[in-house]
């Protein structure tokens, strides 16, 4: 009886490939995404749960057929990469709904993942999801910077790295080994019918959530917001949000249209990250140790998972201990100013 294995090896890889690489259709029109199976991970990051069964990563069922086919199929994701795409919508500019379109196998150091966003619908002031209203993702903004915005790109990745693609059905108390990114790249593409773009502010400053009101974003500058917040992430908010990222992502590329905006190698930017006091939760005099510990943490965390370690100077322990000696000065030169500023307006 014919079977699977009399099939070329040429073809037969042919064959596993494409069921490898077999995608999902993500929904194109306000319709599809308005009639589909929504999951809530908080009030403006949605998934789509449409076909979503156990045997989602496609790789699976090859793995399962025999040996002989599980080690080809282990050869060719040796081969490809496992590569893992994420499509986001950004409906009437208010909410995300994600789609996984691409999920190979699960593992927890995944090659690469590619992000694909794109707005769909008119921007429009007040919308409802899955029924009900929610409050609008702009005027949630504050101190000229979208910070609702931003955040919601940090939970999505937050949530993948914790506990993988989907993160947002796993308990909060689950204990996983956490999951790696090689590089993660997310294209701002423009929206179907361009003439909904805003042009571009004369000021190229001028903050992202006052842009809007009259049409979209353009995909340049939502690129260059999320550049924004990664910077941010990764040197003056370590100790709120960098943490988990230093330790657990390789590069980061982000593209509008398919050029590139911004490339981050995390590995040299914590190779060059010298002290600064933004542990603020643990007690000033406690702060150097616990600085050199945690980065002694993120490049061994990087070496173990294969990420990339770029050089790291022998001497930055030492140069850390005269960073926070520079620091104790400063605090106690401006405790002093105090001091004698209130003294002086008491004399008065």
């Amino acid at each position: 009886m014919p079977h699977l294995m009399v099939i070329p090896r040429e073809i037969r890889d042919l064959m596993l490939e494409l069921t490898v690489l077999a995608s999902r259709p993500a929904p194109e029109t306000l319709a599809d995404i308005e009639t589909q199976a929504l999951e809530e991970q908080h009030q403006y990051v949605y998934y789509s749960t449409d076909c979503l069964d156990c045997n989602r990563f496609a790789a699976v069922p090859l793995l399962l057929v025999s040996r002989q086919i599980h080690r080809e199929t282990k050869q060719l994701l040796n081969r490809i990469g496992n590569t893992h795409e994420l499509d986001v919508r950004f409906v009437h500019e208010q909410y995300f709904v994600l789609t996984w379109t691409r999920l190979p196998l699960s593992v927890h150091n995944v090659d690469h993942v590619c992000v694909v966003f794109k707005s769909v619908g008119e921007y429009r002031d007040s919308v409802e999801v899955c029924g009900r209203p929610i409050p609008n993702l702009w005027r949630s903004s504050r101190g000229g910077r979208p910070a609702q915005f931003q955040l919601m790109f940090y939970d999505v990745l937050m949530s993948f790295l914790i506990n993988g693609p989907y993160g947002w059905r796993a308990s909060r108390s689950a204990k996983t080994e956490g999951f790696t990114i090689r590089t993660l790249e997310v294209d701002f593409v423009d929206p179907d019918d361009t003439s909904l773009l805003i042009p571009e502010p004369d000021d190229p400053k001028t903050p992202l959530h006052r842009q809007g009101g009259k049409g979209l974003r353009r995909p340049e500058r939502l690129a260059k917001c999320l550049g924004q917040l990664l910077a941010s992430l990764l040197t003056t908010t370590v100790h709120q949000y960098g943490k988990g990222i230093f330790d657990k992502v390789g590069r980061i590329i982000i593209k509008a249209n398919g050029k590139m905006v911004v490339g981050i190698k995390v590995g040299q930017i914590l190779a060059d990250y010298d002290f600064s006091d933004s542990f603020v939760e643990v007690p000033k005099g406690e702060r150097l140790d616990h600085w050199k510990a945690w980065k002694d943490h993120a490049l061994l965390c990087r070496e173990a998972k294969g990420l990339d370690v770029s050089d790291t100077r022998l001497d930055w322990k030492e140069k850390a201990v005269f960073g926070f000696a520079r620091l104790q000065e400063r605090y106690q030169r401006d405790k002093m100013e105090k001091i004698s500023s209130a003294s002086h307006a008491h004399d008065n």
